[in-house]
């Protein structure tokens, strides 16, 4: 072939080539145009929308964190990566599991469905609720919660906690501090050692309920409680704990310049504001707007406290009318709860002059009265554990002979057996966390994922760990 005829062979292919890009692109443009702007986003936002999914389905998820039960490692509201491919993803938003890459370890912070879902929902939720409720958490990147109860408020769909006990070991709670025994059998280990010898975490508990010299106080109440119930009516009564010590530690919504105040040594300080937390907690006082003398709030607490313990303690049950009752007659009535509260006897009470209640009040140890609340709107939960393992040591001490009684006990004493496939989560804010203490071990199926970093608020981005 000639340097013509190449020339000429170049020239013909290139000018075919240009002249097909260019029609090409006359076409697209001419398509462009045809096209509906408004198909065109909506295209454009399905095939992001898919690719969200796909990422947080599969890869990383957000989380908002429900609730302070794990402060200060994280605190409500924060907002959260977590890793899900780590223990294996669903395979669809709450069906199915796709194997993962490790299996779940001591310390981690995880990611899990909360097993009372829809009690707290108050209802059956269907599995197509339940997916485009996922869906749409997922796509919005938690923004959008569309869990709510028949009262508007959020359902905690999704908990994130600390595993603490793992498949094959025992736990329990002893003075409240967490032990474990691990599948060699050899004795129970405290999470503190556990901490320095299998995990490389330093994290960090709160305890508010009850500071833990307090313990051997509660554990002398409970079992004289439960003897007194029982029959039996000890010469020597000692003290229960006092409430200044349950509102100064663990009331989640006393304000920060009100804790500032607030000091278990110093009673005169503390009367004022603590009676009104308790108050509006269990009333419709609201201390922000009714405008009500001391004197007043004094008295209304003793109602509310009176009502309280007649309804609520082994000793109660009677009928006490303080509508016709003079503020005194009222200060008085409640003077002899607080005795009853301190395990004196209520026919001793009743034989006691004006004068006598007054002097045996002065000298009781206990002059407010413990309450426990457990509520949806705040989260404060007591030590049952403790609790129930010194009344079940109680019960069989007035009857040894009772083999059901001795079976409580033991059951108590050898801890929570942790099966397989199953763990043991716990929030760090141990007095204010409804964890598996509560609802049980965990499967390991309804495993969502392992917290990466936090990417919210802004002040606190980071890793968590």
């Amino acid at each position: 072939m000639q340097l013509a005829e190449v020339e000429t062979f170049l020239i013909t292919h290139t000018e075919r080539y240009l002249t097909w890009r260019k029609r090409r692109k006359l076409k697209r443009k001419a398509k462009q145009k045809q096209k509906n702007q408004i198909l065109d986003w909506i295209q454009a936002l399905l095939w992001a929308a898919v690719v969200v999914l796909i990422l947080n389905q599969y890869l990383i998820q957000a989380y908002a964190v429900p609730s302070g039960s794990m402060e200060d490692t994280i605190i409500g509201d924060d907002r959260l990566f977590v890793d899900k491919i780590v223990y294996g993803p669903e395979l669809v938003p709450g069906f199915g599991k796709l194997p993962g890459f490790e299996l779940a370890k001591r310390g981690d912070i995880v990611v899990f469905l909360n097993p009372d879902y829809e009690t707290e929902m108050g209802r059956d939720v269907t599995w197509v609720e339940e997916l485009f409720n996922r869906l749409v958490y997922m796509l919005t990147f938690t923004i959008v919660n569309l869990d709510k109860d028949a009262k508007g408020n959020i359902a905690k769909h999704f908990l994130v906690k600390r595993l603490i006990a793992q498949p094959g070991e025992r736990f329990r709670m002893r003075d409240g501090r967490v032990e474990i025994m691990q599948g060699d059998g050899n004795g129970w280990t405290s999470e503190d050692d556990l901490k320095k010898q299998y995990t490389p975490l330093d994290y960090q508990i709160q305890k508010k309920f009850y500071p833990f010299d307090q313990y051997p106080v509660i554990r002398e109440n409970v079992i004289q409680q439960t003897y007194l119930k029982g029959g039996v009516a000890p010469e020597t009564l000692k003290p229960g704990i006092d409430a200044r010590y349950v509102y100064l530690f663990c009331y989640p919504r006393i304000r920060e310049a009100d804790r500032k105040l607030l000091s278990p040594d110093k009673p005169e300080e503390f009367e004022s504001i603590m009676i009104q937390y308790v108050l509006a907690a269990i009333t419709a006082y609201n201390p922000e707007k009714d405008n009500w003398t001391f004197d007043k709030i004094r008295t209304e607490y003793y109602k509310a406290m009176i009502k309280w313990k007649v309804k609520n303690e082994p000793f109660g049950n009677r009928h006490i009318d303080l509508s016709g009752m003079s503020d005194e007659e009222i200060a008085l009535q409640y003077k002899k709860t607080i005795l009853e509260y301190n395990l004196l006897p209520r026919a001793r009470i009743d034989a006691m002059s004006k004068d006598e209640v007054e002097k045996a009040y002065q000298a009781a140890a206990v002059k407010y009265i413990y309450i426990f609340q457990d509520t949806n709107e705040q989260s404060l939960y007591t030590d049952r554990d403790f609790e129930d393992y010194w009344l079940n040591y109680a019960e069989w001490g007035l009857k040894p002979y009772d083999e059901a009684a001795r079976n409580r006990f033991e059951h108590r004493a050898l801890g929570l057996y942790i099966s397989p496939d199953r763990f043991f989560p716990m929030g760090d804010n141990r007095d204010n966390s409804r964890d598996a203490r509560f609802f049980g071990e965990v499967k390991t199926s309804n495993l969502l994922g392992k917290s990466l970093f936090r990417f919210w608020p802004l002040n606190r981005l980071g890793p968590v760990y």
